[in-house]
């Protein structure tokens, strides 16, 4: 079996994105971010670029899920881990994913 987990903050609330934001705004929070979290520091490291590209994979997944048919709700997707294993451990991790709704 496997399990879709969507980690979020407990003060923002689920369901937000950085690529809603303007890019002056995702760039401070990445950064207060990465200032609380050492790890994700490391994976965020330089915010310009990690934004410039996020924003083109994401601007790509969007075209290709309207010429699949959908009619996405919002510009920005969800993101999320796709897992093996209930508690999301490492053993069981299968890939990072993002998705649309109608």
């Amino acid at each position: 079996m496997y399990y879709l987990y969507h980690y979020f903050e407990k003060e923002r609330g689920p369901f937000l994105n950085l690529s809603a934001l303007n890019d002056d705004e995702a760039i401070q929070l990445l950064t207060d971010f990465s200032a609380k979290n050492r790890k994700m520091a490391r994976d965020f490291n330089g915010h310009e670029q990690y934004m410039l590209k996020r924003r083109i994979v994401e601007k790509r997944a969007h075209s290709m899920f309207i010429r699949k048919g959908g009619n996405p709700q919002r510009q920005a997707p969800y993101y999320g881990i796709f897992s093996r294993l209930r508690n999301s451990g490492k053993a069981g991790f299968v890939g990072k994913i993002f998705w649309y709704i109608n």
